[in-house]
């Protein structure tokens, strides 16, 4: 079912919730200058036939991933993938398979805008860099509890809509 401007869906089952740009490119668009940076970490993470691991503040970590079905959504136009897995980590690890893959990351999580009419923490913008260039953006917000005109709001304040 697409969804658009006109539609709302009201999310309830209060699950954190990540909604990924469909389209990277988007990213190019976006003037980070007019938001507030609310931080900037950056990790390592890895990807061995143990699973997938984080090291960040030099703790390593296993990432326990609940998956969850993801749905595709189109807001003000824009297409989403919608993914509500939840994320836990194991820091009980002191090492790894020597074959594996690993990349750096720089994680930059911004505000709303304080321009728009919403509670800063209701939902937050995330640009993932590796190398420079973007390879993750999304919305995350802590649950879906939320409905798609504060996304609408958002890309508003953004000049995306």
């Amino acid at each position: 079912m697409g969804l658009n401007s006109l539609c709302i869906i009201i999310h309830t089952t209060m699950a954190p919730v990540r909604l990924y740009f469909s389209d990277l490119s988007i990213a190019e668009k976006i003037d980070v200058h007019n938001m507030s940076l609310l931080n900037k970490s950056d990790f390592i993470r890895i990807f061995s036939s143990e699973g997938i691991f984080h090291v960040k503040d030099n703790k390593l970590m296993r990432a326990e991933i609940k998956d969850q079905p993801i749905e595709n959504i189109t807001i003000e136009n824009i297409d989403f993938i919608m993914d509500k897995s939840s994320i836990k980590y194991d820091v009980d690890w002191y090492q790894i398979n020597p074959y594996h893959i690993s990349e750096s990351i720089d994680v930059y999580t911004y505000a709303l805008p304080s321009h728009l009419p919403l509670p800063s923490d209701t939902l937050q913008l995330i640009l993932e860099k590796q190398d420079k260039k973007v390879n993750a953006l999304y919305f995350y917000a802590e649950t879906d509890d939320f409905n798609d005109s504060i996304i609408g709001t958002f890309l508003s304040g953004l000049n995306l809509c």
